[in-house]
């Protein structure tokens, strides 16, 4: 995704996994450790939250669901960057709006699910992903 490419990332997640010390399960994963995206299960055991980040020019920018998803049952989960902010949705719950540099995201790393582009144990996801996908725009509650 391009300089100022507004995008959405959605999918519906099931998973039980734990939250364990030192793993980030990924679910989706474009990320080349300066730019790209990851949108992850936990993080370890500080927050059982899912969140999507996205990386620009090695910059971090996280923003995070409305709760945990690691209870067994369907989610729908869908980061949407318009402009200069990114915002997540889970079942249709917004999550926080982070602001976020207009940079470009492109990356020559190749989408994962279920693990990151490093192919790292520490982010193994365990569970299922149903109906993934990615828009080279931006979605509304709506569509």
């Amino acid at each position: 995704m391009g300089a100022g490419q507004d995008f959405t990332v959605m999918a519906w997640v099931k998973s039980s996994q734990t939250p364990t010390a030192n793993k980030w399960p990924t679910i989706i994963s474009k990320f080349d450790n300066t730019n790209g995206y990851n949108m992850v299960l936990w993080a370890d055991t500080s927050l059982n939250k899912w969140y999507f980040e996205c990386y620009i020019g090695g910059t971090q920018y996280t923003a995070w669901g409305a709760g945990s998803v690691n209870d067994g049952l369907w989610h729908h989960l869908a980061a949407v960057r318009q402009g200069n902010a990114l915002q997540v949705f889970q079942d249709g719950v917004p999550g926080n709006i982070v602001g976020v540099s207009s940079g470009s995201l492109a990356n020559s790393s190749p989408l994962r699910m279920g693990i990151t582009a490093d192919s790292g144990a520490w982010s193994t996801f365990t569970g299922a992903v149903d109906e993934a996908y990615i828009y080279q725009r931006a979605l509304g509650c709506r569509n």
